[in-house]
């Protein structure tokens, strides 16, 4: 039925935000992971635009959505730069913070673009065929 496939999809859609969240935590703050480096700069940036992709399927295609999406990431970057603060092997940084969110910002082209609800469309028609 149709609330049993939507109820799938939205568990499916926080299952994979959850883990985007996972993912970017750990790596921030694991012992193992060095502090950012030019070599990882890029890899944070990416990482941040696919965690505001995450919350974008969350809000909505709305121009309102995408502020939201901008903003939840911004905030996890910014929790995760104070939680650093207090690891001894990790400290604050504005360079980190900026480039998490420049990287949550990108999603504002998909405004224009359209690429994220085209996404979003082949992966719901995928997985009506997998329900069906």
């Amino acid at each position: 039925s149709k609330t049993n496939d939507s109820r799938i999809k939205e568990t499916l859609n926080k299952l994979r935000l959850f883990s985007i969240i996972a993912v970017i935590v750990y790596g921030s703050l694991a012992s193992g992971s060095n502090p950012v480096s030019a070599g990882r700069l890029p890899i944070q940036f990416i990482a941040y635009f696919v965690l505001s992709t995450g919350f974008l399927v969350k809000f909505h295609d709305t121009k309102r959505g995408h502020l939201e999406a901008i903003l939840s990431a911004g905030l996890i970057a910014l929790g995760i730069e104070a939680v650093q603060a207090f690891v001894p092997y990790r400290s604050f940084s504005m360079i980190d913070f900026a480039v998490s969110f420049a990287g949550a910002s990108v999603i504002t082209l998909d405004h224009h673009l359209g690429l994220v609800t085209k996404f979003v469309a082949v992966e719901d028609e995928l997985i009506e065929r997998f329900l069906a």
